[in-house]
């Protein structure tokens, strides 16, 4: 975890969606109650947190829809009952809206919604699951809010400050680059090496005694 201004982080990966928006003529928005909320969070999750749900609003938003997300700091009761600040992240998108049978499964892995023929087979149903899995990395939690034939609303809860966090899950430099994770890379400037630890470099030595797992994964990232 790293602390940054929130907003222009959440402004910039909205910007990868706006030619999307275009396409299918979205009304797309963006709003926040303040220009500056400071917040500690891990850039490459929490992107991947952002970037599967608008992904899924913009798959489930059909033309001339809206899709907007609203954040703002807020009181809340966290799990022991007490009052405590955190911000809340809303992704709100018109829609078929999701079935009372449909919420219960929605973030069970390999789960997909009722599909029409404009979505079928284009998931692997892992997408929430592996949402929330990363909110909850993140000490936070995830609900969705639907109504049929009207919208779908995620809403995320993420804990202000930093005093939830061990001493040891904090960078104090504002990048991307953690040394004991060798896949958070930043691969525009930089081979993966450059960033390996000893701990973590090839060992091709092969002990005969143990069995051999062999993983073929082409992206870096999944396959760490």
């Amino acid at each position: 975890f790293s602390k940054n201004n929130i907003v222009p982080f959440l402004e910039e990966i909205k910007l990868s969606f706006e030619e999307l928006a275009k396409e299918k003529e979205i009304n797309y928005s963006f709003q926040s109650s303040q220009n500056i909320i400071e917040l500690w969070f891990d850039k490459i999750n929490l992107k991947k947190i952002v970037y599967n749900l608008l992904s899924n609003a913009f798959k489930y938003t059909p033309n001339n829809g809206e899709i907007s997300i609203i954040l703002s700091p807020i009181k809340k009761l966290n799990k022991e009952n007490i009052a405590k600040d955190y911000l809340e992240l809303v992704f709100k998108n018109s829609g078929n809206g999701i079935s009372k049978k449909n919420m219960k499964l929605l973030f069970e892995r390999f789960y997909q919604l009722d599909q029409d023929e404009n979505t079928r087979s284009s998931g692997t149903g892992i997408g929430l699951a592996l949402t929330k899995n990363l909110v909850e990395l993140h000490y936070g939690s995830i609900e969705v809010k639907s109504k049929e034939d009207k919208y779908t609303k995620f809403i995320i809860y993420l804990p202000l400050g930093n005093s939830h966090l061990n001493k040891e899950e904090i960078i104090h430099e504002n990048n991307d680059i953690v040394s004991n994770k060798p896949f958070y890379i930043n691969k525009l400037n930089h081979s993966e090496n450059e960033y390996l630890t000893e701990e973590f470099r090839v060992d091709h030595t092969i002990n005969n005694s143990l069995p051999t797992l062999l993983l073929v994964e082409d992206n870096n990232e999944v396959r760490s």
